[in-house]
């Protein structure tokens, strides 16, 4: 696993080593809800691909932000990517 990251306001890519979460009880039932979420997104393409016998690479992502984009979220947004090949 990679930790990729910005500076507030940054557009420099960087590579972190670690990454805190300051999370109440019920922001982190909504983290859990997405990686839920996103899990069973990645089953559902690797099935999809499968029975398209669809072997090229391909990269997946998901932001935080835009899952619960319909809340005022003003905190920092975080992406799951994940390479499929």
């Amino acid at each position: 696993m990679k930790i990729w990251g910005y500076e507030s306001n940054g557009e420099q890519l960087l590579e972190l080593s670690e990454v805190t979460f300051e999370c109440t009880p019920e922001e982190i039932k909504k983290m859990i809800n997405f990686f839920k979420t996103y899990e069973e997104r990645i089953q559902k393409l690797e099935e999809e691909r499968e029975n398209n016998q669809d072997n090229s690479p391909c990269i997946v992502h998901m932001h935080y932000r835009d899952f619960y984009k319909n809340e005022a979220n003003h905190g920092a947004d975080f992406i799951l990517a994940t390479r499929i090949n």
